[in-house]
């Protein structure tokens, strides 16, 4: 079962180059990788537009449901972009 998505975390997955969902590559200030992003219905692909702190972690929290991802793949520093 997933945890719930506190804002730094969210906050650091969007700087990052790591797509949380599947573990691979993304550009930084996006949620997803394409493909990951791609499989969402439209409702979801929208809500990941809402602010950080204004129901973007729920959003995140709802993909992540739409695309069975239980144990998502958070950053490391090294993962994240400066």
């Amino acid at each position: 079962m997933m945890t719930a998505i506190d804002t730094r975390t969210a906050i650091e997955s969007l700087r990052s180059r790591l797509c949380p969902a599947c573990g691979g590559s993304k550009k930084p200030r996006q949620t997803l990788c394409y493909g990951c992003y791609k499989k969402l219905p439209q409702g979801r692909k929208d809500a990941l537009y809402d602010y950080v702190g204004e129901g973007y972690e729920e959003a995140v929290e709802a993909a992540f449901k739409s695309l069975g991802v239980d144990k998502p793949s958070w950053p490391k520093a090294e993962d994240i972009a400066s």
